[in-house]
């Protein structure tokens, strides 16, 4: 993807602060951005749960982005 940038990151609430996951997935083209999708209009396919290196906490091994938009073009990412 040379000359993409691609921001992706999903944030866990602890139980006891709702419990939600909001996840974000940004791509842009120079000055061009190409997907900006946040919360109901993207859902994340987690792989297997490893511990993250410095604080064990489990992170996804990988993630397959769904986006959903109005009219075509949605899909996977």
């Amino acid at each position: 993807m040379d000359g993409i940038t691609v921001v992706a990151f999903s944030v866990r609430f602890r139980q006891d602060m709702g419990g939600i996951e909001t996840p974000l997935l940004y791509l842009a083209r120079g000055e061009e951005v190409l997907l900006d999708a946040i919360n109901e209009e993207l859902t994340c396919l987690e792989g297997k749960k490893i511990p993250h290196p410095d604080t064990g906490k489990p992170i996804s091994s990988d993630c397959i982005y769904l986006y959903e938009q109005d009219g075509p073009g949605g899909g996977a990412v």
